[in-house]
């Protein structure tokens, strides 16, 4: 384009793999992303899930740590019996959204989209399965797991934080 910019699938496509470190070596994005400890769930979330919401409440007016709010899955649809959306019970302001749900075993299960000012309480996720539909339909890489062993809070904070970032728009 004119303006010197590129659409997001402009950038995706052109990124290329790393080169194998060694001859016969296959690397995979997907590799990569195993190894860093970021995995979306194989399951879809559960009513009466619990929840780690990471992201940046209020942005830096508070600080510029990352900060975490547990919860549970409240509704396993959104709006007008959205599919697309769960609802969840932790406290989200704005800044969380984009930020990531993760369940007990540190997997995403969903991204924080919206609330409403109208009650407390009901704040709304895009389901994992569709953000994995999306990236499937731009050919991004991403790694998933079972969730099955538990894993503290404090060990999901420390794989997540350098994946969660504060975003500011003026």
């Amino acid at each position: 384009p004119e303006s010197g910019l590129r659409s997001l699938g402009e950038e995706l496509s052109d990124r290329s793999p790393e080169p194998p470190a060694s001859p016969g070596e296959v690397y995979t994005e997907t590799e990569r992303l195993k190894s860093s400890g970021v995995r979306f769930a194989v399951k879809s979330v559960r009513l009466g899930q619990r929840i780690s919401l990471y992201g940046f409440p209020f942005g830096a007016s508070v600080s510029s740590k990352l900060k975490v709010t547990r919860g549970i899955v409240v509704s396993t649809l959104g709006p007008g019996n959205d599919s697309s959306l769960i609802q969840i019970d932790a406290a989200a302001n704005s800044g969380n959204s984009g930020g990531p749900l993760l369940d007990g075993s540190g997997n995403v299960v969903a991204i924080l989209s919206s609330g409403t000012r109208k009650a407390q309480g009901f704040n709304f996720a895009v389901n994992a399965v569709i953000a994995k539909q999306f990236m499937d339909s731009m050919g991004v890489a991403y790694a998933t797991s079972r969730s099955h062993n538990p894993l503290p809070t404090e060990e999901q904070y420390k794989r997540i934080r350098p994946f969660v970032v504060l975003i500011t728009c003026f």
